[in-house]
């Protein structure tokens, strides 16, 4: 059941928003190794505008 909810989150967030990278960002997926997790070595920074009219 959370999986669908998330798929779900997911789907509503990419169908009505439209996305840009922050202030001519390039986007980075480099990674950085701290051990024992990898996490992204520069952070995603994106912009959503409505990609519908709110009524």
């Amino acid at each position: 059941l959370g999986t669908l909810v998330v798929e779900l989150a997911v789907a509503q967030l990419t169908h009505c928003f439209n996305w840009r990278l922050l202030d001519e960002q390039k986007l980075d997926m480099s990674e950085k190794n701290n051990g024992i997790n990898i996490s992204k070595a520069h952070e995603l920074l994106a912009l959503p505008t409505p990609r519908f009219p709110i009524l």
